[in-house]
Parts: C-alpha cells; structure tokens; sequence
C-alpha cells in the first residue's frame, strides 16, 4: 500500500496510539505534518490565538534534564513561547508549583489533556485556590482524550474561560474542531471526506443518532488511508452553526474511554501521554 512514486526519504514511519490493543504502523508524508498544523491553527485562530502568544502546554511533552541531571518538570519553548508542563509529574505536592509557574507565565491559551486540566482544576477547588483573576488566560484548547461535560464545566468555571475541543488521529484522516459557539465539532472538509455510518455501515441521517467516523485522507499520498474505519463514535447533526461558517457539524464527540493511571508515588497519569508511536513496540504482541 505504500506508494511507489515518492521517496521514502520523505515519509515518517509512525504508529496508531495502541487504544484498541494492537498499533498499526504506517507511513505518512513529512510534509503531512505541516498540513495538519495549519488545520490546528485555524481552530486556534478561532479562539483568538496568535503566533507568538504565551501557551501553556500540558500534554505528552517529555521535559529535558536539567544541570546535573536532575529531573525537571517544566521548560520554556523561547521559540513558540510555550511554557511546557509535564504531564508525569503531577503530584499532590508539586500542584501548587504547576499553578504558581501558570499564574506567574500569563499566558493567552492553555494547550493540553482535558485529565490533566481536570487534575489542576480539581485541586485548586479543594484548596479554595483563585486563578485567572485578571483574565490574561483568554481559552483553553483541548483533545486527544474524550472531554467530558462536567470536565468542561469544571475547568471553565475554575480558569474563567472557555474550553474549545478538538478531534484528530495520528492516521491523519479527519479533524473536527470547536468555533467560538461552541454548538458543535466542525468537520474540516479540505483536509478529509467524513463519513459517519451506523454498524450496517450505512450512513446515519436521523438528528442525535450515534455513528462511527469514517474517514479518507486527503494529505498522505505515501499511504493512502481510504475509507478507514476509526472506531471512534460522534453524535450526528444536519444543523448549520450559527457562526456562519459552512463546514459540516458534528454535534457531540463519544469518542473511546479514557482512564488514568496513578503511580506508586500518587501521580495521575493521562493514557494518552503513555501513547505507543514508536518501535519500542513493535515486538510487543499486544496490550
């Protein structure tokens, strides 16, 4: 399936996230990656963000050593000006120092897992905390997990801003995404053909019925990914947002459960951040 007439000096061998049990490896374009950032961009253009705002990032990001090889669990990216948090060091006793370093860096959007943002938020209640005073933070971008409604509601209520969700897959192969009315996910027609069909795989037309996504790429020319089943389940929608925008609407993303793993030493850990896009793997039968 891998195409013929491109080099292979220019595709990426990467590998599905392993949440069904079993990763599948593939090749993409490195030119792919670059598509998809714009496509992100232009959801983060719709919560106001700019190149060069302050972010705060908390996802997968393994943080460099600091001198003397001591452990570190936040560094600053000069060139995007990420403040970039980790996602494995999230204790009872290091929250405190995670919410001092955000408050202390200002920054205009938050990046990360909607679990992690559940953590901080969660803590800062049960500490009767105060964060975003001055509304410097303007939204918070999540995905990669499934957002849940009283996770949404929780970290809205606690930053003072809101939350715009995002949908992708490493397969490249469709990208919804939250405007500014949040009535729903938009389908980025330009970058995949989305099909949402029921287990006849038929396609569901009837107002609030579930389906799983089916999707055609339109990026990766190295390994065409053609009517790919993603086994994640959205709520279907034949309602325009009112933000004028044309983009087709998806209601509600189901998507697959998350859970978290906690640590010997209490840290709660994101599956996500455990994701398996390496070769590290391959001789790993299945988990």
């Amino acid at each position: 399936l891998i195409a013929k007439n491109i080099p292979k000096r220019n595709m990426n061998y990467v590998t599905t996230g392993g949440t069904s049990g079993k990763p599948l490896g593939f090749y993409i374009e490195k030119r792919t990656d670059f598509i998809r950032i714009a496509f992100e961009w232009r959801e983060w253009n719709w919560m106001g963000y700019e190149f060069g705002d302050r972010c705060v990032v908390l996802r997968g990001n393994v943080i460099k050593r600091k001198e003397h090889n001591e452990p570190s669990w936040w560094e600053y990216d000069r060139r995007h000006n990420y403040l970039i948090l980790s996602v494995y060091d999230m204790t009872e006793e290091n929250l405190m120092k995670y919410i001092q370093k955000i408050e202390e860096f200002k920054p205009k959007v938050i990046r990360a897992y909607p679990s992690a943002l559940d953590i901080l938020a969660r803590f800062i209640k049960e500490n009767n905390l105060s964060v975003n005073e001055k509304r410097n933070l303007k939204a918070i971008s999540t995905s990669s997990e499934n957002l849940y409604p009283i996770q949404r509601e929780s970290i809205e209520q606690t930053f003072k801003c809101k939350v715009f969700d995002k949908y992708g897959n490493c397969e490249q192969t469709t990208i919804l995404g939250e405007c500014e009315k949040h009535e729903g996910y938009h389908d980025f027609t330009e970058y995949s053909y989305t099909e949402i069909l029921d287990e006849e795989d038929e396609p569901v037309t009837v107002e609030g019925e579930i389906g799983q996504i089916v999707s055609t790429g339109f990026t990766n020319y190295a390994m065409p990914f053609i009517r790919y089943k993603t086994e994640d389940l959205v709520e279907y929608t034949s309602h325009n947002c009112t933000c004028g925008r044309q983009l087709p609407l998806i209601r509600r993303v189901k998507g697959r459960l998350q859970e978290l793993i906690i640590t010997k030493r209490g840290n709660l850990i994101s599956m996500a951040a455990l994701n398996m896009h390496s070769n590290v793997f391959n001789n790993v039968k299945q988990f």
